[in-house]
């Protein structure tokens, strides 16, 4: 038996960020890009630990703000967005039960014998991507200080919506 061989991987990586000054007020901006594929093995015939499954994550984040100084006030507010969405590819899609002369086994929805494990890998015997899995955040926030002397008072809010969605082989999505 061989051992799984090497798999291509891509990353595209850009941080972009300012930083503006204008009067009282302090603004930032900053967004990240962050993509990655690594590439899943094809089927080498008699060696079917060569096959390995595959990966697409992307990460892409954005967010703003401002400082306002006023007196003795101090006003931040800030907003950001993340979205994050994970795809994990089939080993091989040509490969399935009956290429592997397994017999009495329905591949169904969720095959019989999802994932095969040995020597440090794992796949799986199925022609659809497994999971595909996005995640959104939203959130936004606005704080106030008043410094007097030694004293100082705060006051703020936080609002965040996140939400996770799987989706899987059997088309299920939870809402």
């Amino acid at each position: 038996m061989g051992r799984p061989s090497l798999r291509a991987s891509f990353l595209s990586s850009a941080h972009l960020k300012t930083d503006y000054n204008i009067g009282q007020h302090q603004l930032f901006a900053r967004y990240l890009y962050d993509h990655y594929t690594r590439n899943a093995n094809r089927f080498n015939p008699n060696d079917i630990l060569t096959m390995t499954g595959g990966e697409h994550f992307n990460w892409d984040s954005v967010a703003a703000g401002d400082t306002w100084v006023f007196g003795k006030w101090i006003s931040n507010k800030r907003a950001s967005y993340l979205d994050i969405k994970v795809t994990d590819t089939p080993s091989d899609p040509s490969v399935n039960y009956a290429t592997l002369g397994i017999t009495g086994i329905s591949q169904g929805v969720d095959p019989g014998i999802p994932y095969f494990i040995g020597e440090g890998t794992s796949f799986t015997v199925d022609s659809q991507p497994l999971t595909e899995t996005p995640h959104t955040s939203l959130e936004f926030s606005q704080d106030m200080i008043y410094a007097k002397g030694n004293h100082q008072i705060s006051v703020g809010a936080d609002y965040r919506h996140i939400t996770f969605r799987e989706n899987n082989r059997a088309g299920q999505t939870p809402h």
